[in-house]
């Protein structure tokens, strides 16, 4: 194992852990990046429809560790848009690519480029495996960890229940070299 802080280090916190509380302070300053798609319209009503895909291309040598996804939906206030997650759709195409953005503006940080990629509107002959959904009237976020090894991907679908809604999801993550994950 490397000698730097790790990427990531899970269950940091209050409760009284083996590694020293500087590791912990260090996993928060890593590079973090953010990506979101707003597809427009969602149409038609009452269909799930394909909006987002994260991709962590094989080969990367890096693990997508995402730590929160926030969700939002401009309608009337009796119009939802439920908003389900799933590892590894089956992809006929990717869609359009989508930005990402480094959270951070430091000179290292800017210099990191992410191995993730973003799409809108993917193409998919099947979902994939059903990870978790949000059902939101105006937002809400969920902060859940997700580890996306190389070779896999996530992908968001939305659906409303009434014409004119809009909603996006939105996705913040690190990326880590496997050997600086840490579990202790």
């Amino acid at each position: 194992m490397s000698k730097e802080s790790p990427c990531v280090v899970i269950n940091c916190g209050e409760e009284k852990h083996e590694h020293d509380e500087g590791v912990c302070e260090a996993a928060e300053v890593r590079s973090a990046f953010v990506g979101g798609v707003d597809i427009g319209f969602l149409s038609p009503v009452a269909t799930e429809i394909p909006t987002e895909l994260l991709i962590n291309p094989a080969g990367s040598g890096k693990n997508l560790v995402v730590y929160l996804r926030q969700v939002s939906s401009l309608g009337s206030a009796d119009e939802t848009t439920l908003f389900k997650f799933y590892f590894d759709p089956t992809v006929t195409n990717n869609g359009t690519a989508a930005s990402i953005v480094n959270l951070s503006t430091t000179a290292a940080a800017l210099a990191e480029v992410p191995v993730a990629q973003l799409f809108s509107s993917p193409v998919i002959t099947a979902p994939g495996k059903l990870i978790d959904l949000i059902n939101s009237v105006a937002s809400d976020d969920m902060d859940a960890m997700l580890v996306i090894a190389p070779g896999h991907s996530l992908l968001v679908t939305e659906r409303t229940n009434a014409e004119n809604v809009r909603a996006q999801a939105t996705i913040y993550w690190r990326e880590c070299r496997e050997e600086r994950m840490h579990s202790k």
